[in-house]
């Protein structure tokens, strides 16, 4: 018997079911597959499970209706895909009033009702459960994904290789033995909208299964790098310097933010570690990677600048710089971190309280250095969009407003020098296929450049595809609607 999937790929079944009256049944089959597509789900299908798994097998069923016995050595291949999401730890439960049903199964009029006279075939099978035992082997580049979170978003990406054993028994016990030795994948860093950062998984990271599937061990160490200086990291060590020696510290170097998780899989214990690229290394005599190693072993220190690389991208100075004011730092870095905090919350009071336009807010700040010192620049970005011509034309207007700071004479920001900016979008066919845009924006460009005006025009082209051919294929013609 032969099972064909989506891609004309086999899974052959032979041999035989052994029965004399559809009640009694003994197994002796054999089942062999090869590239043979068994899973190819979405999440819409499936929220717990969904993907596309493709493999090679050798399975043998032995055993009776009571008790299956299932020999399994299972592939799987480079093309499989799989993502697990994690439930949340709060499972709400219903009394199940109206579900639960009590049926007499020896009186099968009440099932059969008005369809009691079609012909059936009368069964009291006693269902056991299943004897299963599957050797699984992974391909490197078979990938698993484990969303930890769907609300923010952290997940689990691995490929790697591993050999593992699988065992069920009648009465519904697994088992899982093996390591998964992992070869490459991500793990998606996320707090409250703040943090949204990209982990690369090192290599040599395993995973480990010695009882239930749930009670993995993971020992995975992931790196996240970061450009940055070490100016603010040597503040205590660059106290008595000149202003020159100390912007020869503001270059940019590699930093290394380590993220290793260890224990169990859905509760792993997280820690971190600072480290430079190695050609980073040598930078200044040594002298930054000297103070990234004393970092290391102050848990308060390493954990507070590990914050400040996530959310700023800068390390937070140590100590007081001479001649700069402990508490302008406090102000900078607080300045810095909640800017996309009151963006996302300008945004969403926008969207719950103004309806017909779309409002965006933007609030950006940064230190602008200079042969004078450092001048603070803080822009506030207000957005207001509306569509015209059942939303064929889309008219955006705004303005972007540089805050005054101590540095900056307030006359140079007075209303007579905000010009707005204005962008038309307009779609020239009903299927938003082509656009024409035309647009004038104003942009604060740095202290030297100043604000600079960007005006042009231009035409785009949009078209979506789910597989790369039908990006060449002439576009169905929509269907007239044909009067009544």
């Amino acid at each position: 018997f032969d099972i064909l999937d989506s891609l004309g790929q086999k899974a052959t079944i032979n041999g035989s079911v052994h029965t004399t009256d559809f009640r009694k049944m003994k197994f002796d089959l054999s089942i062999r597959t090869d590239n043979f597509t068994v899973l190819n789900t979405t999440i819409q299908d499936n929220p717990l499970f969904f993907g596309h798994v493709l493999l090679s097998s050798k399975i043998s069923v032995r055993g009776d209706e009571s008790l299956p016995v299932v020999n399994a050595d299972v592939k799987l291949l480079n093309s499989t895909r799989v993502a697990v999401v994690i439930p949340s730890s709060k499972i709400s439960t219903d009394k199940g009033d109206g579900i639960v049903v009590l049926v007499d199964h020896s009186d099968t009029t009440g099932i059969l009702g008005k369809h009691k006279d079609r012909d059936t075939v009368r069964t009291e099978l006693q269902f056991k459960g299943i004897n299963l035992i599957a050797n699984v082997d992974i391909a490197k580049q078979a990938y698993f994904k484990v969303i930890v979170d769907k609300v923010s978003g952290d997940s689990l990406v691995v490929n790697g290789e591993g050999r593992l054993s699988f065992s069920l028994d009648a009465a519904g016990n697994q088992n899982l033995t093996g390591t998964y030795a992992l070869a490459g994948g991500s793990y998606d860093f996320s707090f409250e909208k703040v943090i949204h950062k990209k982990f690369l998984i090192r290599e040599g990271s395993t995973i480990t299964w010695n009882g239930r599937p749930q009670d993995a061990q993971v020992d995975v160490s992931a790196i996240y790098e970061v450009r940055t200086s070490s100016a603010d990291l040597l503040a205590s060590e660059l106290a008595g310097v000149s202003e020159s020696e100390r912007a020869a510290y503001r270059k940019l170097l590699r930093f290394k933010v380590y993220l290793n998780m260890k224990g169990e899989l859905l509760k792993p214990d997280i820690s971190f570690k600072l480290d430079m690229a190695d050609n980073d290394k040598p930078a200044f005599s040594g002298i930054v990677y000297s103070k990234v190693q004393s970092v290391n072993e102050n848990p308060e220190e390493l954990n507070k600048q590990v914050f400040a690389l996530l959310i700023l991208n800068k390390f937070i100075p140590t100590n007081t710089v001479p001649g700069e004011d402990y508490s302008t730092q406090v102000t900078n870095v607080a300045r810095n971190s909640v800017n996309q905090v009151l963006s996302d919350q300008l945004n969403n009071l926008s969207g719950k309280y103004i309806k017909g336009v779309d409002l965006n807010f933007g609030l950006q700040s940064n230190d602008e250095y200079t042969q004078t010192g450092v001048q603070q620049n803080t822009q506030v970005s207000i957005g207001l969009k509306k569509s015209f011509f059942k939303d064929r034309l889309d008219v955006s207007v705004g303005t972007s407003i540089n805050v005054p700071n101590s540095n900056s004479s307030a006359s140079q920001y007075n209303a007579n020098n905000i010009t707005g900016d204005i962008m038309l979008d307009y779609k020239l066919t009903p299927d938003g296929r082509y656009h024409f845009k035309a647009f004038r924006v104003n942009q604060y460009e740095g202290i030297i450049d100043g604000l600079l005006s960007k005006t042009g025009i231009g035409v785009s082209y949009n078209r979506d595809f789910n597989k790369l051919l039908e990006l060449f294929r002439k576009p169905p013609k929509p269907e007239e609607s044909k009067n009544p």
